[in-house]
C-alpha cells in the first residue's frame, strides 16, 4: 500500500509552467496525501490486495464520527485518531460527522487511488463498490451555504470596513477612515455579480473592460487563479451601482499606477497562497462580528446564492440567462459553446445587462447616505 500511495501522489505531483496551475497542482497533492494518510491511520491495510469492502465502510464511518472540527491546535495534533474518536463521543451531535460533500471528495479520492492502483496490475482480491459508500445532501447540507438575508447584508454593510475604521491594521474598529482595498470592494462586487471568492478576489485589470458600452468582467483563468470549469469562462456585465459607488474610479487609478490585480495587496506571499486564502482571514473577522451564529452556516459563497436566488425566484430574468452570468452549464452542450464564443460579445452583454440590474443594491447604495 506505502509503495503504490508514493507513486500515486507522485504521478500528480507533474510539473508545469503555469504558475495557477502549479498552485492547483499542489492544492490537490496536499489533499490526496491527507486523505490517503487518514486512510492509512483508520484502517491499517499492508498490501492492496488485502483491502476489502468492509475497510472502506470503516473508513466512512470513521469520517461520520469525527469532530466537525479537529486537529486544529497542537494538543489535537498530537492525539492519534483513535483518541480523536473517542474526544467525538463526548460533544453533542451537532458537533460530530464531517459534512456529505467532504465524505464524498474523500471517497473519490480513494478511487482515483484505487484507479490507478489497477492501471499498474495491482487491485483488491475482491471487487470494490465505492458507489454505495456516498451520502446523499440533505437539508442540513443545503442550508451550510445559505444565501444572505437582507439583514444579514445590512448588518456586514455596517460594519467598519465599509462605515469607517480605525487605520488599514485596525479595520475592526469604528474610526474615520474608509479604505477602498480588496476588503472593501470584494464583497460588493461579489454580490453584485454572482462571482465566486477566487474569480474576484484573483482578478486582474485586464479581466475588467470599463470602455465597453456596457462595462463587464470578463472571467476567465489568469496567472492567479484557474477556474472551476470550462462553463466558468464567462462575461458579466457590471451593475449600474457599482459606478455610482465608485468602482470605475478605483480601477481607473490602479491602471493608472500600472498595477496588475484588481486587488493588489491581496497578493499571497507563498508560493501555494491564493488571493482568495489572503482575503479570508480577515473576512472571516467580518462575518463573526457583524451575524454571531449565522455566521457559522453562512460563507461569502452566500453572496453567490443570494445573487442565483433573488434572479430566479424575485425577477422575470430567464432562467439560462442567470446561467450565464453565474457560470453554470447548460443543458444544451451547442448552445453552451455558442454563449462562450467571443464573437457574440456585443449581443451577449446586450442581454445580460439588465438581468444585472434588476438585483437590488440598496443596502451598498445606503453607504452614499
Amino acid at each position: 500500500m506505502t509503495s503504490i500511495v508514493t507513486d500515486y501522489i507522485a504521478s500528480r505531483d507533474r510539473a508545469v509552467d503555469d504558475l495557477a496551475e502549479q498552485k492547483k497542482i499542489a492544492k490537490d497533492v496536499s489533499q490526496q496525501k491527507a486523505i490517503l494518510s487518514q486512510f492509512a491511520e483508520a484502517k491499517q491495510v499492508e498490501k492492496l490486495t488485502d483491502l476489502r469492502q468492509e475497510d472502506l465502510y470503516y473508513y466512512v464511518s470513521v469520517l461520520e464520527r469525527l469532530p466537525k472540527i479537529y486537529r486544529k491546535n497542537a494538543e489535537d495534533q498530537a492525539r492519534t485518531l483513535e483518541e480523536i474518536l473517542e474526544r467525538a463521543e463526548e460533544l453533542p451531535a451537532d458537533q460530530v460527522g464531517l459534512a456529505p460533500a467532504t465524505i464524498n471528495r474523500n471517497v473519490t479520492a480513494l478511487q482515483g487511488f484505487l484507479k490507478f492502483a489497477k492501471s499498474r496490475g495491482t487491485k483488491p482480491t475482491e471487487s470494490m463498490d465505492l458507489s454505495c459508500l456516498r451520502k446523499p445532501f440533505g437539508d442540513d447540507e443545503r442550508s451550510a451555504r445559505l444565501a444572505f438575508s437582507e439583514d444579514d447584508m445590512a448588518n456586514i454593510a455596517g460594519h467598519p470596513v465599509w462605515t469607517g475604521c480605525q487605520s488599514s491594521v485596525r479595520r475592526n474598529e469604528k474610526g474615520a477612515m474608509v479604505i477602498k482595498d480588496g476588503l472593501y470592494w470584494g464583497p460588493i462586487v461579489a454580490s453584485l455579480s454572482g462571482t465566486r471568492r477566487e474569480e474576484i478576489m484573483g482578478m486582474t485589470l485586464d479581466e475588467v473592460d470599463l470602455t465597453h458600452k456596457y462595462p463587464h468582467l470578463q472571467i476567465r483563468k489568469n496567472r492567479n487563479r484557474r477556474l472551476k470549469n470550462a462553463a466558468s469562462e464567462r462575461l458579466v456585465p457590471l451593475h449600474d451601482a457599482l459606478a455610482q459607488l465608485g468602482f470605475h474610479d478605483y480601477v481607473a487609478d490602479l491602471k493608472a499606477r500600472g498595477e496588475v490585480d484588481l486587488f493588489p495587496e491581496l497578493k499571497p506571499q507563498t508560493e501555494n497562497g491564493s488571493f482568495g486564502d489572503v482575503f479570508y482571514g480577515k473576512w472571516k473577522q467580518i462575518t463573526d462580528s457583524q451575524l454571531g451564529e449565522r455566521a457559522q452556516s453562512r460563507t461569502f459563497h452566500s453572496f453567490r446564492h443570494r445573487f442565483i436566488s433573488v434572479l430566479r425566484h424575485e425577477t422575470d430574468a430567464p432562467k439560462d440567462l442567470v446561467k450565464d452570468l453565474v457560470g453554470h452549464k447548460h443543458q444544451d452542450e451547442t448552445d453552451g459553446r455558442y454563449r462562450k464564443m467571443i464573437d457574440f460579445r456585443d449581443q451577449i452583454l446586450e442581454k445580460l445587462a439588465p438581468v444585472v440590474n434588476q438585483l437590488p443594491a440598496d443596502t451598498w447604495l445606503d453607504l452614499l447616505k
